[in-house]
C-alpha cells in the first residue's frame, strides 16, 4: 500500500468513527438544546457526504459526548 492509500484509509476511518459518535448522540433519549440538535443535524449531513469534521467540530462533538455520556 502506498502512502497516499494509507492516508486515504485513515481519513475514511476517522469519518466512520465520527459518524458513529454523531449518530449515537442523535439517537439518545436525552433532550439536547436546539443549537446542539442543529449541530448534530449538520454534522450528520457533512459526515454522510464523506467529509470529515473540522478540529473545532470534533471538540464540540467530544464535549457533547462527555456531557451526555455517549461515545
Amino acid at each position: 500500500m502506498n502512502p497516499f492509500d494509507e492516508v486515504q484509509n485513515a481519513a475514511a476511518a476517522a469519518v466512520a468513527r465520527q459518524l458513529a459518535q454523531v449518530e449515537a448522540l442523535d439517537q439518545m433519549e436525552t433532550e439536547v438544546t436546539s443549537w446542539e440538535a442543529g449541530f448534530l443535524d449538520s454534522a450528520l449531513k457533512q459526515l454522510r457526504a464523506g467529509r470529515a469534521l473540522s478540529q473545532k467540530q470534533i471538540e464540540v462533538l467530544n464535549r457533547m459526548s462527555d456531557q451526555y455520556g455517549v461515545g
